[in-house]
């Protein structure tokens, strides 16, 4: 067995438990958006899925393409840099109730 198999399904179950997590709480976190409508808070769901599936398969595509190291700094770099203007944006830190 390769060293770190072990821990990958740890690693990637645990990670997919926090990225479900969200799901219990989507709805307080839309509540602004969705003005407490269930219907609109479904259409943001399905686009917010829709558009996951889209950069899951271009991000596949992109991988296989350029290389699983290329995309990986590419994307720490982008993190890094857009990571600490957040403070000073608008989008990054919505209006207080």
């Amino acid at each position: 067995m390769a060293p770190g198999a072990s821990i990958a399904p740890e690693f990637f179950g645990l990670a997919y438990v926090g990225l479900f997590l969200v799901y219990t709480y989507i709805a307080l976190s839309f509540d602004r958006a969705t003005g407490g409508d269930a219907r609109v808070l479904a259409g943001l769901l399905l686009l917010w899925g829709v558009a996951l599936t889209i950069g899951n398969l271009a991000a596949g595509r992109l991988t296989d393409r350029l290389g699983s190291r290329r995309i990986i700094n590419v994307t720490i770099t982008v993190v890094a840099v857009d990571h600490p203007q957040c403070g000073s944006k608008a989008r990054c830190n919505p209006p207080q109730a």
